[in-house]
């Protein structure tokens, strides 16, 4: 019997984060036109703001450009003050908190209390804009992963059972779907979007597998790898280069033997024959 695969897909399959990044940087790059702040601070944070609004798909995630880059006062007030309206959005609504107006309502939110607290003019149109802005990543583009097509055509002649499991804003998440070609590899009953990945949530979709058989592929020890590994099957940890708080976890030692970590998504197809013989 040939091996079964469930991936996650924002930052395992899809590049995802960086999407969300260049919206906070649009949100900044706006509110400095609004602002009663210095010329030169203004500056300052344009020159960070070009480098950010340009990078790769390989970019730092907002937590990591607040934690490593040199802002200035001005910048690290803006981004800390959107980054946690859009965690407290987050926790505010525990059981679909990845929801996708979480993100506008939190732009909505940092613009009224960034213009109070530099002294500016507050007017609706603007806090409407800044909402608009905050839903510039449900414009999808194709963003799949480099050797992700590669791995899935390979599973699929293969004959493997292959599962998207995923969390998100159904809708969102879908969009993704379909926008990157992922039809084909799974079929619609294999598409799982989950508002949030419970402890254990993978134990719903993994009776009468095989768990020496079974691969869960993510990004997040947290949210892929520990459950898995915890609910019997195995896992194939494929690191984001995104930086995450929320998933700053070291793997169990008790782990280790159950996870193969790899570096580049096609690792799966040099380590097929090896998967595919572990009992």
């Amino acid at each position: 019997m040939a091996p079964e695969f469930f991936f996650d897909m924002d930052d395992t399959l899809i590049y995802n984060q960086y999407m969300y990044t260049k919206a906070y940087a649009e949100f900044i790059d706006f509110m400095l036109k609004k602002i009663n702040a210095k010329p030169s601070a203004k500056e300052h944070s344009n020159e960070i703001l070009q480098i950010i609004k340009h990078t790769s798909p390989k970019c730092q995630g907002i937590e990591e450009i607040i934690k490593t880059h040199d802002l200035d006062n001005l910048l690290h007030d803006m981004f800390t003050i959107v980054n946690n309206f859009n965690i407290e959005g987050g926790r505010d609504n525990p059981e679909n908190p990845y929801n996708r107006e979480r993100v506008p309502k939190a732009f909505r939110k940092a613009y009224f209390d960034i213009c109070k607290k530099y002294d500016s003019p507050i007017l609706e149109t603007d806090a409407d804009e800044a909402y608009e802005i905050g839903k510039v990543f449900h414009n999808v583009n194709k963003d799949v992963v480099e050797g992700a097509e590669d791995v899935l055509e390979f599973l699929k002649e293969k004959k493997c059972k292959t599962s998207i499991f995923t969390c998100g804003d159904v809708w969102l998440q879908q969009k993704k779907i379909e926008i990157n070609g992922f039809d084909k590899y799974f079929d619609k009953n294999r598409q799982i979007i989950v508002p949030i990945k419970h402890n254990g949530e993978i134990k719903n979709y993994i009776n009468g597998c095989d768990p020496n058989q079974t691969f869960m592929v993510g990004n997040s020890i947290k949210a892929d790898i520990a459950p898995a590994v915890e609910s019997g099957i195995r896992a194939i940890y494929f690191p984001s280069a995104t930086y995450y708080s929320w998933d700053d976890v070291e793997m169990k030692k008790d782990h280790g033997s159950k996870v193969l970590t790899i570096i580049d998504l096609r690792e799966i197809i040099s380590n097929y024959d090896l998967l595919a013989s572990l009992k």
